[in-house]
């Protein structure tokens, strides 16, 4: 099975919160969310979709079944911990021109069965869980995780997929 974990580093001065004295406490009478939350960990799940793991999965190869239960393990002890989980799907657009396809073959194409999430690999329906969908390699490159995960305050990524190689080792780097 493919790990690997990132540190973030805290959100730059002009990202976090304003101070009391800072924002216009008579702007609204909801209270506002407040970044003084705990540092949390995150699970981030990367490709674990039809087309590599499905039989019928245009990039399919057996040996990607060995990861699928550790896959699951990881995403339910997150999940029983009330983790932050993180579905990043590789989704390209039908009949658009994509950068990409200039160095691979078109794949994972929304509206295909290759783009479907694996078995039971779904957000659950809680806000903790939640799908971005990716273009490129990384998870990160063109997608909102970076601030998806400043916002809930997240310390460190423990992130897990399919291929090592690809997509998980250019999220990892990013």
């Amino acid at each position: 099975m493919s790990f690997a974990s990132r540190e973030t580093s805290p959100p730059a001065k002009h990202m976090q919160e304003p101070s009391a004295q800072e924002s216009d406490a008579g702007a609204s009478a909801e209270p506002r969310p407040s970044s003084n939350r705990e540092p949390q960990p995150a699970l981030l799940l990367i490709d674990v979709v039809d087309g590599f793991l499905a039989p019928h999965g245009s990039l399919y190869f057996p040996d990607a079944k060995a990861v699928v239960e550790p896959l699951r393990q990881l995403r339910d002890t997150a999940r029983a911990a009330g983790r932050l989980i993180v579905y990043a799907w590789d989704h390209h657009r039908a009949g658009l021109f994509d950068f990409e396809n200039l160095h691979v073959a078109p794949h994972l194409v929304q509206g295909e069965a290759d783009v479907e999430p694996f078995e039971d690999f779904v957000p659950a329906d809680t806000p903790n869980e939640v799908a971005i969908p990716k273009r490129r390699y990384s998870a990160f490159y063109g997608t909102d995780l970076d601030l998806l995960l400043r916002e809930q305050n997240v310390d460190r990524v423990v992130a897990a997929g399919v291929k090592t190689n690809v997509c998980l080792r250019s999220t990892v780097q990013d």
